[in-house]
């Protein structure tokens, strides 16, 4: 993790990568995406649809 060019393989953190946590920001690392607001957008997306009673609906419920 964070050993440098000249080594022969280095270990990112799947989740530093993707910037799935805002506040966090390594020198060794280097984030490719900002995934904590499409995750963050996507909770609260569920969460209100869930209170709100949109989801589940039909379209999501097995019948037997």
């Amino acid at each position: 993790i964070g050993a440098g060019r000249y080594t022969d393989g280095q270990i990112l953190v799947l989740t530093d990568m993707l910037g799935m946590d805002k506040d966090v920001s390594y020198k060794h690392n280097k984030k490719y995406a900002n995934l904590y607001e499409i995750i963050k957008k996507a909770i609260n997306t569920y969460t209100d649809e869930v209170k709100k009673g949109l989801f589940p609906n039909e379209n999501n419920i097995f019948h037997r």
